[in-house]
């Protein structure tokens, strides 16, 4: 919406400008002004906060939307919901996935529970009661999702001066209970992979338990990224900044090798030449679900990656690293939790059964209660 210009002295700015401008009221007359900066950092900060303000600005003026704390007639929230939609996609605030997963749910269900209520009624104790309503409804971890959006939805609003204040900040947080990782057995791996009747997919299956990664990592994974020399894999991860670095055993560099001998590309797992997509990972999976009677998916071999190397003996530190983890107390947490079988190895190495065997050979004394002295009978 605007543009740089390097000069000797500064960067300059030039824009058009939105309706309403003093110098021009009907809008759209260039403007060019110095910014007084050499550096370039800078001077491309500036020009990303006057875009902002300028597709704020033209995006009020093209929806003749208020532009005042308190509007002449409070909006309903049917109404209200149309002109935040219109604004957020006029002036791209939020990406269209955040509103169509997050933002258009969150406020759904505002008008679900009352649809004729205003925006001046969404007072501290109205917001109470519909909490109260939504937590009877919701799972923990949904209201919490729900809770963030209609937070930060109620900071932008007030930014654009629809409303004075921010009413979602009461709304509170839901402790949820911690749930046990799902991960799978170590005998079912091998029915899994018997249930595949693909090649491929095979050695997708084997290479995300051999080495852990998510399935956004296996997707993305490059053949650049395989170090034969070094004898490691660089994991381009889509959670911390660093790269992750899993060493590149010969089982794996087997994988890896008859993975790159199905298609021509530039990753390793590709279908027809194309990069896999993360999705097709997860609809497989379904499948073979109903094939085995249990469920899997790609993330269950990451757990199942970790434990099984913890219940091995594997270092913590070791297995944090391979799993790319930020802190060593998510695995910990997470991965140090015995299942079943280990709680039943462990419990086997108590002496309980040769404590039955002698139980039952000891019989128990009883002890002999002293005879009652009947009294003799007089003539």
């Amino acid at each position: 919406m605007s543009t740089l210009y390097r000069r000797p002295s500064s960067w300059y700015l030039s824009w058009f400008c939105a309706p309403g401008c003093p110098s021009h009221p009907t809008g759209y007359g260039r403007h060019c002004t110095s910014l007084r900066t050499k550096d370039g950092k800078k001077a491309a900060n500036q020009q990303k906060e006057k875009d902002r303000t300028l597709a704020a600005a033209k995006a009020t003026a093209a929806l003749a939307l208020p532009d005042r704390a308190e509007p002449v007639e409070p909006l309903t929230l049917k109404q209200f919901i149309d002109n935040y939609e219109l604004r957020v996609k006029a002036d791209q605030s939020v990406s269209l996935a955040t509103w169509e997963r997050a933002e258009s749910w969150a406020l759904g269900c505002l008008k679900n529970y009352a649809p004729t209520a205003t925006l001046d009624q969404l007072t501290a104790e109205w917001l109470a009661d519909y909490e109260r309503s939504e937590r009877a409804r919701l799972s923990p971890h949904s209201w919490n999702s729900q809770r963030r959006t209609l937070k930060a939805l109620g900071t932008r609003i007030v930014g654009w001066k629809w409303i004075p204040a921010n009413p979602f900040l009461c709304l509170t947080y839901a402790k949820a209970k911690k749930k046990r990782p799902k991960r799978l057995l170590q005998e079912q791996i091998p029915l899994i992979l018997a249930a595949i009747p693909n090649q491929f997919w095979r050695l997708v299956t084997l290479f995300l338990y051999a080495t852990g990664v998510r399935r956004q990592e296996l997707c993305n994974l490059e053949r650049s990224h395989i170090r034969r020399q070094q004898g490691f894999i660089e994991i381009e991860t889509n959670k911390e900044n660093e790269p992750k670095i899993v060493a590149l055993t010969p089982e794996i560099d087997w994988i890896v090798t008859e993975a790159e001998k199905i298609a021509p590309s530039q990753y390793v797992f590709s279908r027809d030449g194309k990069q896999l997509h993360y999705e097709a990972v997860k609809n497989y999976y379904r499948w073979i679900s109903t094939k085995v009677k249990f469920r899997v998916s790609a993330h269950r071999f990451r757990h199942s990656h970790g434990t099984h190397r913890m219940e091995a003996g594997d270092n913590l530190k070791t297995v944090s690293d391979t799993l790319g983890h930020a802190d060593i107390r998510t695995t910990a947490n997470f991965y140090l939790d015995m299942d079943l079988p280990a709680q039943r190895a462990a419990l086997s190495r108590l002496p309980i059964k040769q404590l039955i065997t002698l139980s039952r050979k000891t019989t128990l004394k009883k002890e002999k209660k002293p005879k009652k002295i009947k009294p003799v009978a007089g003539p």
